[in-house]
């Protein structure tokens, strides 16, 4: 999606340099040419792939599941075997 900023600098000078956004501050001309301007082809994944928060939440429950695991074992002297995670689930 096209990203025009309505300033005369931005933050997201990476969008700049892509061609998915264009600063056109106050200049209602800018503004008009930059909505004509056609998309660039590519479109780089500059922000990432999309699934930070699934890789994150995986490492999280992952945590969990282990600190609660070392403190049940803790609990009964290292009696616990090896267990798994199938009852925890990401949903995404």
């Amino acid at each position: 999606m096209r990203c025009v900023t309505l300033r005369e600098e931005t933050e997201w000078v990476d969008t700049v340099e892509a061609g998915w956004n264009t600063i056109v501050g106050i200049d209602a001309d800018a503004f008009e040419r930059a909505l004509a301007t056609p998309l660039p082809k590519e479109r780089p994944a500059i922000f990432g792939d999309g699934l930070a928060a699934r890789r994150i939440a995986r490492i999280v429950v992952d945590f969990i599941a282990t600190s609660k695991r070392a403190a049940i074992d803790t609990e009964l002297g290292g009696a616990i075997a090896e267990t798994s995670n199938q009852n925890i689930e990401v949903v995404a």
